[in-house]
């Protein structure tokens, strides 16, 4: 049974890189299909965009096969993303501080524009033109975010982590529970 369904060029780049036989090959392309599928079907963004990145990172990489990664990497994915998320409680502020620690790579120009790309802990790199309202938290995943760095020529500077230092040592010399501040603030707010 044929597909009529056209495979994007990344996706038959990315076949190439191992070697298949047909019936292989056809496993793969299924895979693809499948999480494809599972983006689509998904209402939720969250999921989406995990998933979605997911299965860019593993193209991108080359190192895994699809139908590995449908039965592995993507079940915990989610669960990863939300540990993350947790770990970097709450992320609202997690951002704001990152956003005032990047203010130290502003350039002279006008406005929100930072010189130095953020590096994520995936294999792509942010840029920090966002919109005045932007959110970074829109356009990374909280994983990605606590192993984030810039890297300024040959120097390196892990923001996520110092980011995650910061607030530990808030919590722990202030003794603030920010977790229970933030349920505090979604509650009093709604």
């Amino acid at each position: 049974m044929s597909d009529e369904r056209v495979l994007p060029d990344q996706i038959v780049t990315y076949l190439e890189n191992f070697k298949l036989t047909p019936k292989q090959r056809q496993a793969e392309i299924d895979a693809y299909w499948k999480v494809q599928a599972m983006i689509d079907s998904t209402s939720d963004t969250f999921v989406r965009r995990v998933h979605a990145q997911t299965l860019d990172f593993v193209i991108h990489d080359g190192n895994m096969k699809l139908t590995y990664c449908l039965g592995q990497v993507f079940p915990s994915a989610i669960a990863d993303q939300k540990a993350a998320r947790k770990k970097l409680r709450p992320f609202a502020l997690f951002v704001a501080i990152e956003r005032i620690l990047a203010g130290a790579t502003h350039t002279s120009n006008f406005g929100d524009s930072h010189r130095w790309p953020l590096h994520t802990s995936g294999h792509y790199s942010l840029s920090r033109k966002l919109p005045r309202n932007g959110s970074l938290a829109e356009l990374a995943l909280p994983a990605d975010l606590s192993g984030a760095y810039y890297q300024f020529g040959v120097h390196t500077f892990r923001v996520g982590l110092v980011v995650e230092e910061i607030m530990r040592m808030i919590e722990k010399r202030y003794g603030i529970d920010f977790a229970m501040l933030e349920k505090q603030r979604k509650t009093s707010t709604k």
